[in-house]
């Protein structure tokens, strides 16, 4: 596992073409998107193992015991994330969201400033309830979407800016 202090991305909101770290949910919301690689986070492209493995874990969901139940992960970039705060409310599950990255963590004892970067997928599989998150950064932050169906400034009330960490 690397510790991951910077990363670059090639996503672009599709309404505004603003750069950032962005999450689709296509399909009706049943997979959401890498906010660093725009692929879909569903294990339907790996092994048939790997298939198994993921199904296996969602059969046993126990939230309060498996980081891996509470956030999501790219397969590509082998990286844990979450949907985070709205870029663009456009009905249903058209909206956009920037993606959350973790910003700090501990793992075997050790403090990182950064995100993990797995291995592998079976490094995550095997290893990734060692580690404990400390905080979460959003590395959008104050970056709304002009172009959106519902601009977020006109419905604050409903849509809030960012609280995290830039």
């Amino acid at each position: 596992m690397k510790n991951v202090t910077q990363f670059n991305t090639k996503q672009y909101c599709y309404n505004c073409k603003k750069d950032g770290f962005y999450c689709y949910t296509p399909c009706g919301a049943d997979y959401r998107t890498c906010p660093l690689c725009d692929s879909s986070d569903d294990f339907l492209g790996e092994s048939e193992e790997h298939q198994k493995r993921f199904e296996d874990l969602l059969n046993n969901y126990n939230s309060d015991d498996d980081i891996r139940t509470d956030n999501l992960f790219c397969t590509r970039c082998r990286i844990m994330y979450k949907l985070g705060c709205t870029h663009a409310a456009n009905g249903c599950t058209d909206d956009t969201y920037s993606g959350h990255f973790i910003g700090k963590y501990e793992y075997n004892g050790n403090l990182y400033i950064g995100m993990p970067q797995f291995d592998s997928i079976d490094e995550w599989f095997d290893h990734a309830n060692e580690i404990k998150i400390l905080e979460w950064i959003c590395p959008n932050n104050g970056i709304v979407c002009t172009k959106a169906y519902y601009p977020i400034e006109k419905h604050h009330d409903q849509y809030s800016i960012c609280r995290l960490k830039k």
